[in-house]
Order: C-alpha cells, then structure tokens, then sequence
C-alpha cells in the first residue's frame, strides 16, 4: 500500500456527501454545504485531541538567503510537532541536523561567522538559525514535522489527520442533522478503523516505504514521535500460547 497523500477539504467533503447520499448540485446539497463543513471542523478537532497518531507527517524546504538568521516557520507543520530541522548541503545534498536552542554564549560566539548552520531557536514566532548560511555550500532548511491542524477554509486545505478517519467521523456527525440513523455498526466499525490505523504504527528504526510498517500517521503520546515500540521475539523465549505452545 502506498503512502497516503493527505486529502483535500474538497475531497473529505464530497466522500460526507456521497456516503449520506446527497446530491451536491441540489438545492438540497447547496443548502447542506456549511453544515458538511463544521462536521468536518469538527471531526478533524475531535480525532486531533483524542487519537493525535492520526496526524499525517510532512517534510518542507525552505530556501535559504546568505547571510540572513531569521525565516518564517512552514504554514503546513505544527511547530509543536516538528521532529527535526535539517541544512542541505548544496552540491553532495547531504543533510545536517540542527540542534536547539543554542546559549547566549554560543549565539554570541557565532554571531560573526558565515557558515553552515548548526543551531536554531524560536523568538517572536520567527525561526532564527545560527550561524548564517552561505548558500554557495548551504542553502535549504528542510523541515521533518506532522501536519498543522488548519482552519479547513478553502477547498484545498489540507486535512492534517487521516482522511478516512476525518471522512467517518463526520458523517457520524452529519447523519442525524439530516434525518439519517447512525447505527451501532457505523460507530463500532469507525473505532475498528482507529484501532487498526493505530495498529500499523512502528518506530523509525522498523519503517519500510510503502509497508505495513510505514511512517504514515502521528503516533501515539508515548515520548517517542515514531510509536510504541514493537517488541521483537527470539528463538529463546516464545510466550506461553503462541507459535503452537
């Protein structure tokens, strides 16, 4: 299976409508348009909070300017869920990793120089590196985070948690707005569906591309961004129960 894209407000819409069998070009459809969305909203608020391994992962490149310490923080990743911030060497490609919040005494130390960066800290809601790039050897920051929860607006928003999830929950939330039962299968099947997302997790150390195993979703708050650990059986001990025993 391949690794999902996260989805559109537009396409998360249009799979709530269709699954509640309305016709989007009726009046009908028209008149349902802002109550499909605040479920939506809703949905995507509700699963953020109580399944966070939900949230989708996403990498972004920002160009970096000689000379210049200070950038605008990616519109598309929770600052508080940004896992790490790489420099890209310009001609191998190689990635360096940026360590946090520097002391004043290292800030001032390398205030001067021009070089590649090996610090970051955040002030006034602007990211400031340290030392400044030169973008004849360095010149991109690339940001490894999770999906920032947006106001969901615009069509093409994107939906930071799984979109099948967003997609149940809201028709959960829509059906009885419009005189549709929610039946017992409907709920029991959709915390089927966040077990088994939950499920498929692993830690870094075990992703394959593409797998069972792949990094898709925002794991769960166990101090590890990457999920619970899987634990890994030998020759020599096997539990009681299992394997034939």
């Amino acid at each position: 299976m391949a690794l999902p894209a996260p989805r559109t407000l537009s396409y998360v819409r249009d799979e709530v409508f269709t699954r509640c069998n309305i016709n989007t070009g009726g009046d009908r459809g028209a008149r349902a348009l802002k109550l499909v969305d605040s479920c939506i909203r809703r949905a995507v608020q509700e699963l953020a909070v109580k399944a966070s391994w939900l949230r989708l992962s996403v990498t972004e490149d920002v160009p970096l300017t000689s000379g210049a310490g200070t950038y605008d923080f990616p519109d598309s990743i929770d600052p508080g869920r940004t896992t790490e911030i790489y420099v890209r060497h310009a001609t191998s490609l190689k990635l360096h990793e940026l360590r946090a919040d520097p002391s004043m005494t290292r800030r001032n130390a390398l205030i001067n120089s021009d070089s590649r960066p090996q610090y970051y800290w955040f002030e006034n809601e602007v990211l400031n590196v340290t030392p400044t790039p030169d973008v004849a050897y360095y010149n991109t920051l690339v940001f490894r985070g999770f999906l920032r929860v947006s106001d969901l607006v615009n069509d093409t928003d994107l939906i930071a948690l799984d979109g099948e999830a967003v997609i149940q929950r809201a028709e959960i939330h829509l059906r009885p707005r419009i005189g549709l039962r929610v039946s017992q299968d409907m709920k029991e099947t959709h915390l089927a569906y966040l077990r088994d997302v939950r499920g498929t997790q692993t830690e870094n150390s075990g992703s394959m591309p593409g797998g069972d195993t792949s990094i898709r979703c925002m794991p769960e708050q166990d101090g590890s961004f990457y999920g619970p650990s899987q634990v890994q059986w030998d020759e020599g001990w096997q539990p009681p129960g299992y394997w034939g025993n």
